[in-house]
């Protein structure tokens, strides 16, 4: 009897060993598992505010709603489709336009579209004007693409849609100071000795004096898309200006420029806005010495889509907005 027990006792903490080498390999594994996929496994306040940041992040940068969108590809959570960028949709339809209607990205989760040429040709914006006024200009002209029964909203195709596509992030933008020094202008620590551009205003109206200050953002930038994109992919050629030769970005851009001559410093500021011509560009409409240019491009429209919208088909044939 009393050996019974001994072994009784000794088969018990043979099992409890057992039982705990089990749970430390779950345990480490789980955690090797969590550390390889980058999941924060730690407990803290920062480590768990870092790992909502960076999930903020990517809802920002992809939607919050069902439609995310990394580049050219488009995928929704919930039904597991998966588009591409320049994928056609079949049967979005509205008077005036003969055009097809492609998948340009995502917008807070919802889908866009845009069209496939212009809406409008020989689009021409002016001088200060059309700086101040061309972006609501372009969006208006496109509100009458809106097909109620499957659109929220429409608007003019702009930069940031583009950049979406390539994944670029244009740098941080210099800001530039203007002063009148002895009435000559100033930028920053060097002085402009041409005769010629003594005179300095803005593009909203601001006139450079000795009592004033003008700050001019440098924010432009410039790409070629097939530097990102195959010439030959559907989102390029969704996205090239075609017959078309170049097309409005609704978005806002200003620039410093100089010339160094013979010891002389020449400086100009220019406002305009972003258009695609070969390569994402701008189209300059005002000048700081107080020169008004003129640019013509032609309208394409965007349609976000309505948040219950499904689709049926592929991208190899198109799809059909139920």
């Amino acid at each position: 009897m009393e050996n019974a027990s001994k072994a009784l006792l000794i088969a018990a903490a043979i099992l409890v060993v057992i039982i705990l080498i089990a749970v430390g390999i779950k345990i480490y594994s789980s955690t090797t598992a969590a550390q390889k996929v980058g999941i924060n496994t730690g407990s803290t306040l920062s480590d768990k505010t870092e790992e909502a940041t960076q999930r903020a992040r990517l809802e920002i940068n992809y939607g919050s709603g069902p439609w995310k969108q990394n580049k050219t590809i488009i995928t929704n959570s919930i039904t597991k489709q998966e588009l591409q960028v320049g994928d056609i949709v079949k049967n979005y339809n509205v008077s005036g336009y003969s055009g097809q209607w492609g998948i340009l990205g995502v917008e807070n989760g919802n889908l866009l579209l845009i069209s496939t040429k212009g809406i409008q040709k020989n689009v021409v914006l002016t001088g200060k004007q059309g700086y101040l006024t061309g972006i609501n200009q372009l969006n208006t002209a496109c509100m009458p693409y809106k097909n109620e029964k499957y659109a929220s909203s429409a608007r003019s195709v702009k930069v940031e849609d583009l950049n979406k596509v390539i994944g670029y992030i244009p740098e941080s933008p210099i800001t530039y100071t203007y002063t009148l020094v002895d009435g000559k202008v100033k930028r920053n620590d060097k002085i402009n000795n041409s005769s010629l551009t003594t005179s300095f205003s803005d593009a909203n109206g601001t006139i450079l004096t000795s009592e004033n200050s003008i700050s001019v953002e440098d924010n432009f930038y410039t790409y070629k898309l097939e530097n990102f994109l195959g010439s030959e992919s559907k989102a390029y050629n969704l996205l090239k200006a075609g017959s078309d030769v170049s097309y409005w970005l609704a978005s806002k851009f200003s620039g410093n420029y100089s010339d160094y001559f013979y010891g002389s410093y020449t400086f100009l500021a220019k406002w305009g806005i972003m258009n695609y011509s070969f390569r994402i560009n701008g189209g300059y409409l005002y000048e700081s010495g107080a020169q008004e240019l003129g640019v013509v491009s032609a309208i394409r429209a965007v349609i976000v889509l309505k948040s219950d919208i499904q689709l049926s088909g592929n991208s190899s044939d198109g799809w059909t907005i139920e």
